[in-house]
């Protein structure tokens, strides 16, 4: 059996982050690599990927999101409770390799694997870059906690800056995202692209018809704005998606409202 020793809600109303005492697991688990539980005797059996491993401590981290019956079993669990069965590590571990520079790109809950493997690269001396399609605060500050959050700002792995300090800089051999840049304005969007340096590529995504500054609107904004100007440039390109892919009710209520 294994111990939950931490159980904690870090979304509303169905993820949730279990800490599990596996002292074997622990010691033997790499990271990319998952393991296999059964809550009870009538259980099925389910695979979950390893969000932390802690062998010093003895334990595995799991991160639980209620979409089957399995799921929603464990969500239902107590600090305390026993898990009948787990299995594990399995799977192929993430090769580690002199490779100097690692990117990681995640998103959603498949960014919970992406700690240990980050932490694993980092401890091989590489310089690490995580992509996260995610906020950090519920991404990684809520799922893993304040402590491991700031360890990822030790490790050099995030880096936050206001806009306002990045005149004078040059950000060479960088792979740069700016999400949500319809929300900018172009004289913003020219402050961003003019910091790249040599062998720096700039991806801006974003809705024109989502906007939440009042101050600009769909054909003014800092998004619109690039994709104008740069449209005839050969080191320049873009893609502009016709159809929603949330739901035709989404798509609908763009449309007509």
């Amino acid at each position: 059996m294994a111990r939950i020793l931490e159980k904690r809600l870090i979304r509303q109303p169905d993820v949730f982050y279990f800490k599990v005492a596996a002292p074997l697991i622990s010691k033997k688990a790499k990271a990319g690599q998952f393991v296999i539980i059964r809550l009870h005797d009538q259980g099925e059996r389910i695979p979950l990927s390893l969000a932390d491993i802690d062998p010093q401590e003895g334990t595995i981290s799991l991160i639980v999101m209620a979409v089957g019956k399995t799921t929603h079993e464990m969500v239902l669990l107590k600090q305390g409770d026993d898990i009948l069965d787990h299995c594990g590590p399995l799977g192929q571990p993430t090769h580690i390799e002199s490779v100097g520079r690692v990117v990681l790109v995640g998103g959603g809950f498949g960014v919970a694997p992406l700690y240990p493997i980050a932490r694993a690269f980092k401890a091989a001396g590489h310089e690490v870059t995580v992509i996260m399609g995610a906020s950090a605060s519920a991404a990684v500050g809520r799922a893993k906690g304040k402590k491991d959050l700031q360890s990822l700002f030790d490790l050099g792995m995030i880096e936050v800056e206001p806009l306002t300090y990045i005149r004078g800089r040059s950000m060479p051999n960088q792979y740069l995202i700016v999400d949500e840049a319809q929300n900018l304005t172009p004289h913003e969007i020219k402050t961003i692209i003019t910091r790249a340096g040599e062998g720096t590529k700039v991806v801006l995504t974003g809705d024109p018809y989502q906007i939440d500054n009042p101050y600009i609107d769909s054909s003014s904004n800092g998004l619109t704005f690039v994709v104008e100007r740069f449209k005839d440039e050969p080191i320049a390109g873009h893609i502009t998606l016709v159809k929603g892919e949330r739901s035709d009710l989404a798509e609908l209520a763009a449309t007509l409202l």
